[in-house]
């Protein structure tokens, strides 16, 4: 299965780093992309 996944962020980045963690699992299994609405963001190396 394909997933994409959008996350928007503004504020702060709480959302975004609880979003990463569900695309993580989800790419486990499946083909997936992460789309971001907001500032850029730093990715966590991991």
């Amino acid at each position: 299965m394909k997933v994409a996944c959008y996350c928007q962020h503004v504020l702060g980045i709480g959302h975004f780093h609880r979003s990463l963690e569900i695309c993580k699992a989800l790419a486990e299994r499946h083909e997936t992309v992460m789309i971001l609405g907001g500032p850029d963001v730093t990715l966590p190396e991991s």
